[in-house]
């Protein structure tokens, strides 16, 4: 089905023309429209959607787009089709359904897809500026970290788009490892991440925001530890002739990152949940009441201190303000004082800078 603002007649329906599909399709290996046996020849179309709801093989040209200010596209679902030229006229796609299709090599301009489904799809080598895509569903699309371009987008749901995103291995030709192309892909993905966060501190909603923040320190902390790992398995690479010493460094070298990001990871994704990776204030205050009460309870329970001072005391020395009170070395309760205050001092690293983001209303 296919509105316009404008009364003007869609072109009649030709004779069916053919062009020869783009190589993209049968030599890029690495994308997930690929396939050894693609077909070689693709219908052209007349961008003209009436009888035609469901188009298979087709290449859809901007040269071939009609001459309308905008065009609504509802509830089409596109099967193998090539999407190719600068659409500089508006689109809007609507419950449609992407599957295999290639909107590489083309740039897009001010075009909306809300609520449309998008299966092995490539964005590589793509120019999407001040698009928009909300409400979409992603499985196992593909992008490029530095090819994809969108400045100006908008994607309400970020970390669906960036974590639909698959390196592919099905077809890998021979002397290619699936493990070095699953690491490549963690950096291409946090390359990307970024460049969707920098358009997002100016864009969309406070929701969208700050689910883009956990999508790029995600991302980021995968690919160091998918870097780290491609370093291990370079020294772990017998076939190469490597001194002893290099070798050996580089694994020490390899498994430290590993370890390093990934604690890094953890920490940030406690911390995150904490705060809501910035955005919740009540979370974070909840937390520091949960947490005040559980040492009240400790001080109550083995240094049978009454609930009214157990309260106090932990309120005290979690603000710091009456540490120094308890402090005295050689005291009973002297590693519990201290444990409190530690647990304070956490807390106010999470909840200051959390507090002072929301009021300023800074993004980051």
């Amino acid at each position: 089905m296919i509105l316009s603002d404008q009364a003007v007649a869609m072109p009649e329906h030709k004779e069916t023309q053919t062009v020869d599909a783009r190589t993209r399709r049968t030599k890029n290996w690495w994308e997930p429209m690929f396939e050894p046996c693609a077909p070689t020849q693709l219908r052209v179309s007349d961008w003209c959607f009436e009888h035609n709801t469901g188009p298979e093989k087709t290449s859809f040209k901007s040269e071939n787009f009609p001459s309308v200010n905008d065009m609504k596209i509802d509830e089409v679902k596109f099967n193998r089709c090539d999407f190719e030229g600068d659409f500089e006229t508006k689109i809007i796609f609507k419950n449609c359904i992407f599957d295999l299709c290639d909107f590489g090599l083309s740039t897009f301009v001010s075009t909306k897809f809300t609520n449309c489904t998008f299966i092995r799809c490539s964005f590589s080598q793509c120019t999407l500026k001040n698009c928009e895509f909300r409400d979409c569903n992603y499985q196992r699309i593909h992008f490029s970290g530095n090819e994809t371009e969108i400045p100006g987008t908008m994607i309400n749901k970020p970390s669906d788009f960036v974590f639909g995103g698959e390196a592919f291995t099905d077809h890998l030709p021979e002397g290619v490892s699936a493990r070095y192309q699953r690491f490549r892909f963690l950096e291409t993905r946090s390359n990307f991440s970024r460049s969707l966060l920098a358009n997002l501190q100016l864009e969309g909603s406070e929701d969208t925001y700050y689910d883009c923040v956990k999508t790029a320190t995600i991302c980021e902390d995968k690919a160091r530890i998918g870097k780290s790992w491609q370093l291990f398995d370079s020294a772990m690479d017998f076939k190469t002739k490597k001194r002893y010493l290099d070798r050996s460094l580089g694994v020490v070298s390899g498994l430290s990152g590993v370890l390093s990001a990934w604690v890094s990871l953890q920490v940030l994704r406690g911390i995150g949940w904490l705060n809501g990776w910035g955005s919740n204030i009540s979370r974070v205050l909840l937390f520091g009441f949960l947490l005040i009460s559980f040492l009240a309870v400790a001080y109550n329970c083995f240094y049978k201190i009454g609930w009214i001072d157990s309260y106090v005391k932990s309120m005290e020395i979690f603000f710091l303000f009456g540490y120094t009170n308890y402090s005295e070395f050689g005291r009973q309760d002297f590693y519990m004082v201290f444990l409190n205050a530690m647990f304070g001092v956490s807390w106010f690293a999470v909840a200051i800078p959390t507090i002072v983001n929301r009021l300023t209303r800074a993004r980051g």
